[in-house]
């Protein structure tokens, strides 16, 4: 699916395929704010990970928007995105083990090799925290969201 961010002075929309709104975020929800351990955090980008189908990207791009529209929220763009990086890596690596263990008496051996390379190639195996704050870092730079 393609997905398109727009914002205007009163909404922040996702559009599928350029044409139909999926999702839309007025102004008072987008500046809604959840405490974390201490730290401001964007409420709607949580929530966004958490109950829709969104790639993690479309939720930066969104960030993007907010950041720009709202800076005086004072969002910590960092901790937003590392609890929404864990949980997309965290859900792939339970899917990526389910791949592996499904189907181990019907699958061949050159099957179960090519899915551990693909499990290992996600680097889902290794510190986690590290490889998420990596992730969150790369695509805090791509996307244009300053850490303040």
């Amino acid at each position: 699916m393609n997905y398109q961010v727009v914002s205007n002075n009163h909404t922040i929309t996702v559009l599928e395929d350029d044409a139909f709104p999926l999702y839309t975020l007025s102004k008072e929800t987008v500046q809604e704010i959840a405490d974390i351990e201490g730290t401001a955090c964007a409420e709607c980008i949580l929530n966004l990970s958490d109950h829709s189908q969104l790639p993690t990207n479309v939720l930066y791009e969104i960030a993007f928007y907010i950041q720009r529209d709202y800076p005086y929220l004072c969002i910590d763009w960092f901790t937003t995105f590392y609890y929404v990086e864990k949980e997309s890596y965290l859900r792939t690596a339970f899917v990526m083990k389910e791949l592996l263990e499904e189907g181990v008496d019907n699958a061949d051996d050159e099957q179960r090799k090519k899915r551990f390379e693909k499990f290992e190639s996600y680097e889902l195996v290794y510190d986690t925290d590290t490889v998420i704050l990596k992730i969150v870092m790369m695509n805090i730079i791509n996307f244009n969201v300053i850490i303040k």
